[in-house]
Parts: C-alpha cells; sequence; structure tokens
C-alpha cells in the first residue's frame, strides 16, 4: 500500500467534506464523502469506505503536498518529481457517471491543465492563501516560492522568491503556512498576511506577503539547538499550520510548539509547548489548527492521532491509538481539520481515515 503523504479538506456543494489526497504512487485523488454513498454499488454500500471522485495522473513520483480551499476552482499538488502540478477540479453541478456494474462508481481520470516550474528538487510542502490567490511552495533546492493563481498570470505565475536567513549551510525549509500578522490596516488582500517557512534546524522565518521582505522580529520555535548533529535534528520541524495569528509548529523531539505571531510593542509573545508524543524515538509528524481557536489535532510517527483542547494543553481530550499501522518509521503523514467534529488523516498505511466527533 502507497503512503498518503498530503490531505487537503474543504466543504462539497452538498455541504459535507471533499477531500483531496496524495500518496507514494503519484497519484491525486478527490473524495466526495457525502456523493461517494450515492456512488456506491448495493454491494460497497454494506462497508464505511469511501468511494473516490476523481483521480488525478500527471506526477512522475510520489505526491508530498496538496492544497485546495473553499469557492476555488482547481487543486495543487506538489511532488519528488520537483513540479507543481494544478488540477481542474469537477463542478459540482456535473452529473457524475454511476458505473455500478464496475464497481468503480464511475471514477474518472484527469490530467493537469497546467504546472509552476521553478524549484529543481522536490517539493516538500504547499499552501494556499486565505483567498486563494497565492500559493507557496517550499522544496529540496532551499528556496520558497509565491505563485500567482489567477489565470491572468498563467504564463508567467512567480510572484517572488523568498531568501532564507540560514544558520548552518544544509538548511533546508520543509513546511509552510499563511498565518495573519493582525494587522488590517490595508485593503489589500495580502496585507496583514505574512508567510510562515519552517526549517529542518527548528527555525521559523516569518515573510511579509505585500513586500516579499523578512520580518524584523521573526519568533523562533525552536527546542534549545546545540552545536551537534542530533540537537539539530531532534529540533526539526515537520510540519506547521496556523489559525488567524496563532502558529503551531510539529516537532521531531515529539512536542507541538504554539506562538503568536501579533507584534506587541516590537516584540512576539510565545506560546506553550506541547508534549503531545513523550515517548523516546516518536516524532511530532503533522499539525492542524481548527478555526474555532479551540481545537488543535496531532499526528505522531507512531500512528497516533490526539486531539487537544488549546484551552488546557496538558493531556489530550481524545487519542485514536490505532489510527494507522507504522510503517519504516512513520506513521500519521498528515492531518486536517474541516470542522470542531470532522477531522482527517492520511498515513503510512496507505490509509485516508475520516473521524467524526460526538459533539456534548
Amino acid at each position: 500500500m502507497d503512503t498518503v503523504r498530503a490531505l487537503g479538506v474543504r466543504s462539497a456543494g452538498g455541504g459535507g467534506p471533499q477531500v483531496v489526497s496524495g500518496a507514494d504512487d503519484g497519484m491525486v485523488v478527490l473524495w466526495d464523502v457525502e456523493r461517494s454513498d450515492r456512488r456506491k454499488s448495493r454491494r460497497q454500500r454494506t462497508s464505511g469506505d469511501v468511494v473516490p471522485t476523481t483521480m488525478y495522473r500527471g506526477h512522475l513520483a510520489a505526491v508530498t503536498s496538496v492544497a485546495f480551499a473553499e469557492g476555488h476552482d482547481f487543486a495543487y499538488s506538489g511532488s519528488l518529481d520537483s513540479s507543481i502540478k494544478v488540477w481542474s477540479l469537477l463542478s459540482q453541478s456535473t452529473p457524475m457517471t454511476d458505473d455500478t456494474t464496475s464497481g468503480g462508481g464511475g471514477v474518472e481520470a484527469c490530467f493537469p491543465v497546467r504546472g509552476f516550474s521553478g524549484h529543481s528538487d522536490a517539493v516538500w510542502d504547499l499552501a494556499l492563501s486565505p483567498g486563494a490567490d497565492l500559493l507557496a511552495s517550499v522544496a529540496a533546492d532551499a528556496t520558497c516560492c509565491l505563485w500567482s493563481t489567477d489565470q491572468r498570470h498563467a504564463n508567467i505565475p512567480l510572484r517572488a522568491t523568498f531568501a532564507a536567513r540560514r544558520q548552518y549551510p544544509a538548511v533546508q525549509p520543509t513546511s509552510t503556512c499563511f498565518v495573519s500578522s493582525g494587522d488590517s490596516s490595508s485593503s489589500s488582500s495580502s496585507s496583514g498576511l505574512q508567510l510562515a517557512v519552517a526549517y529542518v534546524d527548528g527555525s521559523i522565518d516569518l515573510y511579509d506577503v505585500a513586500t516579499a521582505e523578512t520580518s524584523s522580529s521573526s519568533p523562533r520555535l525552536a527546542m534549545s539547538i546545540g552545536a551537534d548533529a542530533d540537537a539539530i535534528s531532534n529540533a526539526r520541524i515537520t510540519r506547521v499550520a496556523s489559525a488567524g495569528h496563532v502558529l503551531a509548529a510539529a516537532c521531531v523531539s515529539g512536542d507541538v510548539q504554539m506562538a503568536d505571531v501579533r507584534i506587541r510593542n516590537g516584540s512576539k509573545s510565545d506560546g506553550s509547548v506541547v508534549r503531545a508524543y513523550a515517548q523516546a524515538g516518536v516524532a511530532a509528524t503533522a499539525v492542524d489548527l481548527c478555526s474555532d481557536g479551540v481545537l488543535l489535532v496531532t499526528g505522531g510517527s507512531n500512528g497516533v492521532v490526539k486531539w487537544w483542547d488549546r484551552r488546557n494543553l496538558r493531556s489530550a481530550v481524545h487519542e485514536d491509538i490505532a489510527a494507522h499501522t507504522p510503517k519504516a518509521d512513520e506513521g500519521v503523514c498528515d492531518v486536517r481539520i474541516w470542522s470542531p467534529t470532522i477531522v482527517v488523516s492520511g498515513g503510512s498505511d496507505g490509509l485516508a481515515r475520516l473521524y467524526q466527533q460526538e459533539t456534548n
């Protein structure tokens, strides 16, 4: 089974969750949970499995990252083949084939409509801006690029390339996300918007999206980094996520570090450290924040998914110890929150799982 490395989730036309996944087989798959139930054959309806809506082919290597957003007509994926593909999403108003005789439910195979060329090595992560007008990418070539998703810029989509401030020669970016700085004084869509870029040494740079320059007072979310390679490796940030002005970073140490990036009197206020996975050798490999300001979800290399209340981070409020079966030191590769009660996760066992928590 091919590892599911990346997930994206948004609302479908019918009101339920719609998920896009990327895996080691180079495929990008679109899943519409509610429509899947209507498209299953009679035999399939007895299972809890979701039938794929569309399968996108075009990458020559494993898909490492995906991104799509509400009301946006395209999905994006990054791969070990160094490419970023753009996929046209099937309109929710378009009738689907009800091919129940094949058992596949009329799954459509689609190919990329275009791509973004600029990276020379594996693309590790993608992030869409809140308005979906900008796409950020980080890659093993030690660069972070900002792309316009506007069709009018299709010929030259690259808007900016960010230069990292490196303390070590071999430092590479690992993950990225957009975060609000709290400054909304301008009417520009990029006003008050910053791009967080995490690195293998445990540092995070904040870039002002409007000016494409590094913020003058970037926070450093990191463990205490020593001079030896083991200390640097332990501080490695595997994934970053944000909700408003709150930034969360999952680390190889097993911790998830939180920070508020709003500027107050020229300084940034640091948040708390979540001891998400205390066992030796277990890394925090995935993290996401809910826009409600309360829910935090983490995933570990041991295959465990945990739910946290950000108002009390001393212990998880729920955990699934059998979420994903670990394989070759990998477990949970990605987690995404659709709502306070619905979460999706992908892992090394080749599964994408959807959880629905009961409300109290």
